[in-house]
């Protein structure tokens, strides 16, 4: 009987997250640019080093050094280097189903020390807890290390809890529209900004031309320049230069095919006019490129 003289509290969640995604340190290239996507999960997006141009929605805008900001389920977002800086960022996906998380939208948040420690801790135990799944894999995500650290599952969760907890009480953020970019599509050309991009990634193997691009969508060539121009920030032809070059970064990895068969296979029109153009985008030659992926 002595034991009911014990009260015992049980604890109550603010923030619960069950199930995460992806924890994702980034080195972009300063012209890196993403066509954009949307899914049924929570997202941030930290900038350690540089600035963002993003898309989120109908609106775009700039993310600095030091701040985050959330995707909500289900909103479509984009994101682009500004060409002058190549960002480091750090990528979180996760489900959650608080209530509180309301407060995260179309907002940009700035994270103090603490939790800048908080989230470089997410990450170094994220690290090793998970590894991303092949690129080659038909669903997306990260698999469980057989050889995780003990403990490393719950420290991921509990780190990134308590960063969002320390944000929600700080109530120290601004409004994206603060931020907002100056070029705002409207609806109908948000979405043929992103099938002009879908178009892009899909035709990697072949010289895309303005021609060829503009008469199987349907549109002039004049409406393609100025809506890529508004929503991408940068001409059709240096983004097609960008794709190639991420593509040909990830056969690299992959070690399949040599420089002279990537080139053909992403319709450089030589090794030379490859090499010269992934020098231009990554600040490295392929083979430094080789060689720094596999140290």
């Amino acid at each position: 009987m002595a034991a009911d003289r014990f009260v015992r509290n049980k604890l109550k969640d603010f923030i619960s997250i069950p199930n995460i995604i992806t924890i994702i340190y980034y080195k972009l290239p300063k012209n890196f640019m993403f066509a954009g996507e949307q899914h049924d999960f929570w997202e941030f997006i930290y900038v350690d080093k540089g600035e963002l141009l993003i898309t989120a929605g109908t609106s775009g805008y700039r993310l600095k050094a030091g701040e985050l900001a959330f995707h909500r389920p289900e909103e479509f977002h984009d994101v682009r280097a500004d060409g002058t800086i190549a960002p480091n960022v750090i990528v979180v996906s996760f489900e959650c189903r608080s209530s509180c998380m309301k407060y995260f939208e179309n907002k940009i948040l700035f994270l103090d020390d603490h939790e800048k420690q908080l989230l470089s801790q997410v990450v170094e135990e994220g690290q090793g807890a998970f590894e991303l799944l092949s690129e080659q894999s038909l669903v997306f995500g990260m698999s469980k290390r057989k050889t995780a650290p003990p403990g490393a599952e719950q420290l991921v969760r509990s780190g990134l809890e308590q960063l969002l907890i320390s944000l929600f009480r700080r109530r120290d953020s601004i409004l994206k529209r603060q931020r907002q970019t100056p070029a705002t599509l409207s609806n109908q050309y948000q979405k043929l900004a992103r099938e002009i991009g879908l178009y892009m990634e899909t035709h990697l193997d072949r010289r895309i031309r303005l021609e060829t691009m503009s008469n199987e969508l349907n549109i002039s060539i004049s409406l393609l320049k100025r809506v890529f121009k508004n929503n991408y920030n940068c001409s059709p032809a240096d983004y097609i230069q960008g794709l190639k070059i991420e593509e040909a970064k990830r056969l690299i990895r992959e070690d399949s095919l040599n420089f002279t068969q990537i080139a053909d296979h992403l319709g450089f029109y030589s090794s030379a006019h490859f090499c010269r153009v992934f020098r231009q985008k990554t600040d490295m030659t392929p083979t430094e490129y080789a060689r720094s992926v596999k140290v």
